[in-house]
This record gives C-alpha cells, sequence and structure tokens, in this order.
C-alpha cells in the first residue's frame, strides 16, 4: 500500500509543480511560489512513504535549486537557505535511479547548469538527450542553448536555424520563437562579424505584429534585437 500511496502523492505534487510552472510563465510569481511549495510537500511525503520513488527527488531538486538562486539576496535571513547544491545532487539521484524521468531530469538539470555557468557539463548532457531524440524540438530548444553558452557557434546556429524552419511551419505560431532563433542568429553572426546579416535579422525580429501578451513575453529578445541592430548599423 506504501508502493501505490506513494505514486498517488506524488501525482498530486507533479499537478501543483506543473500549475506553478504555467503560473510563472504568466508572471503570477506569488501565486506560483504557493503551488511549488505544496507540490514540493506532496513530494517529500510521497518519498516518505516510498524511499525508491527517485522520480520525486526531480522535482524537489529543482524547487531547491531555484530557490536559493531566486532568494540569493534574502540568504542572510535565517529561514532561507542555500540549498542549491543538495538540489543539483538530487536531480543527478532522479536520472540516474528513477524509471520514467532520465531525459526529462537531464533536460532539467541543463538548465540549472547553464544557470550555474557550468556549460561544458550541460553540453554534454543536452547533447546525449538531442542524440537519443534527435527528432524532438524540446530538447533541440536546449542544445542550442548549451551550444551557444558554450560558444559552439556552428553548432548553434545550425540547431536556431532549424529551429527557425520548424517554428515558422507551426498551424499556431505567435512569433514568440521565431524571435528568439532570429535574435539568437543574430547574435552569432554578430560573433563573425557579419554585420549586414545582423541588421537583417535583428530588423526582421522587431517587424512582428505581436499581441500584447507575446509582447510582454518577447521584451528581453526584443530589447536585445534593438541592441544588436543598432551596433550592426555603425558597422555596415
Amino acid at each position: 500500500a506504501g508502493q501505490a500511496d506513494g505514486w498517488i502523492t506524488f501525482y498530486k505534487g507533479s499537478a501543483f509543480l506543473y500549475r506553478s510552472f504555467m503560473k510563472l510563465k504568466t508572471g503570477r510569481w506569488l501565486s506560483a511560489y504557493k503551488d511549488a511549495s505544496r507540490g514540493v510537500t506532496n513530494l517529500e511525503e510521497a518519498v516518505a512513504q516510498d524511499s525508491l520513488l527517485y522520480e520525486a527527488y526531480l522535482g524537489i531538486g529543482s524547487f531547491k535549486y531555484w530557490k536559493s538562486t531566486k532568494a540569493e539576496f534574502l540568504l542572510w535571513l535565517p529561514f532561507i537557505s542555500d540549498q542549491r547544491e543538495q538540489g543539483i545532487s538530487m536531480i543527478y539521484q532522479a536520472i540516474e535511479k528513477g524509471e520514467f524521468i532520465r531525459y526529462v531530469g537531464r533536460d532539467q538539470l541543463v538548465w540549472i547548469l547553464m544557470d550555474k555557468r557550468d556549460y561544458e557539463e550541460a553540453l554534454r548532457l543536452a547533447r546525449q538527450n538531442h542524440e537519443a531524440y534527435p527528432q524532438s524540438r524540446f530538447f533541440k530548444w536546449t542544445l542550442a542553448a548549451a551550444a551557444f553558452h558554450s560558444r559552439e557557434w556552428e553548432l548553434s546556429r545550425m540547431l536556431y536555424e532549424e529551429l527557425l524552419q520548424q517554428v515558422q511551419q507551426l498551424p499556431e505560431n505567435n512569433h514568440l520563437n521565431e524571435i528568439e532563433c532570429l535574435v539568437k542568429i543574430a547574435e552569432i553572426s554578430a560573433n563573425y562579424q557579419q554585420w549586414q546579416e545582423v541588421y537583417q535579422l535583428a530588423d526582421r525580429a522587431l517587424r512582428f505584429n505581436l499581441d500584447e501578451s507575446v509582447r510582454k513575453r518577447a521584451k528581453n529578445n526584443l530589447n536585445q534585437a534593438l541592441t544588436v541592430r543598432k551596433q550592426s548599423e555603425g558597422k555596415i
């Protein structure tokens, strides 16, 4: 019964974490944090019910890492401790011992390692997922980002160009991912001093007619597009 109860509690906790993730995407930070806390409480309860339920380690470990990272400026307070290394250790355990979450766990770990600036390990793990599922757009995004941060410009450009073609063909394209691809390719081109191409790519990224909600989510990429377009203007 303990094992069955553990899985039920695990799914309940996972549902809270997924809802938290969706709220984060729309900027509802406090509500997202509350859901994440409830989700992790359930996952910790699931591990207490079944100590071999390593799938639960992924959500707990991720929460420990990101909570510590986002609360860096609060670490002097007694109730927030730095649990980043403990979180990473739990995710490695989940990947090695969990039955169902090896690839998604590895993907989450890549983003954490990039945040930690451990780009070499991030790229190694991202390659493993992409090699296992080369058709997965999900894993391709992660590898493109890991290659970009590792300054593997040719690999990153190739992947972002593939992703650009793929997202342009989607029946529902709000241009958000298209903008990200264009800006990343423009930044890579800037490293090669291909200023004409930089200008054209950045200009394309800035010319979409966007819904206000999409414009909000694309804000950082649009600002970057403005920066590199201006940079290129003085070089052409």
